[in-house]
């Protein structure tokens, strides 16, 4: 009830995801699969220090093929950026090379036929600069990520008073992942100053694990009321 989600429609909506191969169900335990359990490993990702030394190169992803149909250039696209490229011109993608060269193997797999890429550097520091902020909507990126930040306060402290915030606490935290979804993880080098990627971090590790534990007393707490229409039992 307090989700507004009746058994039946959940039931309706896990079996139709498993049949779209989003899910998987064994011994009646779900899992994630396909491009769900590929975005939830991007999402992870995202919240991840890049592992790889910035040498101050810059990977380029030049698109080669033609006569696609409009669904296969959309789904391109989805593909480069979730590898957190940014196209500069038509065909042409870039980021600086700070990040696993192996990530998202799955996404790599089905760009391969229509990607070829290289390796390339800038001529100065200032030229880096400059080509990132063109990029990457790095402002925009900042400014959302502060206003993530209020909500996840002000959200914070309303769980600690009762259950009344968990459907928002869940709306909320979704969004502050596609949000870090979209960072672009750039070198310190190219970041603006007080950017706040850091904190947005930790202020949503402090409400998800406040969060959970609200979940996981809800549940348990209706998982111990007798079904409705049926008496508790007195002594």
């Amino acid at each position: 009830q307090r989700f507004g989600i009746t058994p039946g429609t959940t039931r309706v909506a896990l079996s139709r995801m498993v049949e779209r191969g989003e899910l998987t169900n064994v011994d009646g335990v779900y899992e994630l699969a396909g491009e769900l359990k590929e975005r939830q490993h991007r999402q992870d990702a995202s919240r991840e220090e890049p592992t790889q030394p910035w040498d101050q190169t810059w990977e380029q992803a030049i698109v080669v093929t033609s006569g696609r149909s409009a669904a296969e250039r959309s789904q391109l696209r989805r593909d480069l950026e979730s590898l957190k490229l940014a196209e500069l011109r038509e065909g042409c993608w870039m980021r600086p090379a700070n990040l696993a060269k192996g990530r998202s193997p799955l996404v790599r797999s089905r760009l391969e036929p229509h990607v070829c890429w290289f390796s390339v550097s800038l001529p100065t520091d200032e030229d880096a600069s400059a080509l990132a902020k063109e990029l990457f909507s790095l402002e925009q990126w900042a400014t959302q990520a502060e206003t993530l930040k209020a909500a996840l306060g002000e959200t914070l402290e309303a769980l600690s008073q009762d259950d009344a915030a968990l459907v928002n606490g869940f709306m909320l935290a979704a969004a502050t992942l596609r949000h870090f979804v979209h960072d672009p993880q750039l070198p310190a080098a190219l970041l603006p100053q007080q950017w706040p990627g850091r904190e947005l971090l930790h202020c949503y590790n402090d409400f998800q694990a406040a969060y959970s534990k609200l979940l996981r007393d809800f549940f348990k707490a209706a998982s111990q009321q007798p079904p409705s229409g049926v008496p508790s039992s007195t002594t």
